[in-house]
C-alpha cells in the first residue's frame, strides 16, 4: 500500500467515524423521554363522555363567564364545568394533592373549590390552578383536566377524556 493510498484510506476511516458520531449524537439527542411532572395521586381518570344542550335551562348557570356547572355522577367525585368569556373547562373535582379520599371532593364556592381535607388545598375553576401551595416542590399539581369540544352552532358542549 503505497503512502497516497494509505491517506486516503484513513480519510475515509475519519470521515466514517465523525459520520457515525454525528448519527449517534442526533439519535440521544431527539430521544422521546422528556421528564414530565405527572400527578402521583390521581394517575388514571375513569372514562368520561358527555354531551349537553347548553340551551336547557340547568345549564343557564355555565352559558356566561364566570359560571360553573357540577356534574355529581361523573369522574371521581364529580366534573366541575367553568366558562372563561365562552372558552369551557372541565375539572376533575378531586383535590390532586393527595391521595383519593372520602374528604378530596372539593367544595364549591363561586368559581373554586376547597379540598375538604384538613390541608384545605383551595383551586381555581376558571384555570385549574392551585391558589394556595405549600412549601416545597411536591403538592403542588393543578387540578386534572378532560377535553372540551364546544358547537356554537348547536349550542352544545361534549366533555370527554
Amino acid at each position: 500500500m503505497n503512502n497516497n493510498t494509505r491517506i486516503t484510506f484513513l480519510i475515509f476511516t475519519k470521515s466514517k467515524i465523525l459520520i457515525l458520531f454525528f448519527y449517534i449524537t442526533i439519535l440521544f439527542a431527539c430521544s422521546t423521554k422528556t421528564p414530565t411532572n405527572q400527578n402521583p395521586y390521581i394517575t388514571t381518570l375513569p372514562n368520561v363522555s358527555i354531551q349537553i344542550n347548553l340551551n336547557l335551562p340547568e345549564y343557564a348557570n355555565i352559558t356566561f363567564t364566570g359560571g360553573t356547572f357540577l356534574f355529581e355522577n361523573q369522574g371521581i367525585n364529580g366534573i366541575l364545568v367553568s366558562n372563561l368569556n365562552d372558552v369551557f373547562y372541565a375539572w376533575e373535582a378531586t383535590c390532586s394533592n393527595h391521595n383519593v379520599e372520602k374528604c378530596s371532593k372539593l367544595k364549591i364556592s363561586n368559581t373554586s373549590g376547597t379540598c375538604s381535607c384538613s390541608d384545605e388545598y383551595k383551586y381555581s375553576f376558571l384555570t385549574g390552578q392551585l391558589l394556595n401551595p405549600k412549601e416545597g416542590p411536591e403538592n403542588s399539581f393543578p387540578l386534572l383536566s378532560y377535553k372540551t369540544i364546544y358547537d356554537s352552532n348547536l349550542n352544545t358542549l361534549r366533555i370527554h377524556n
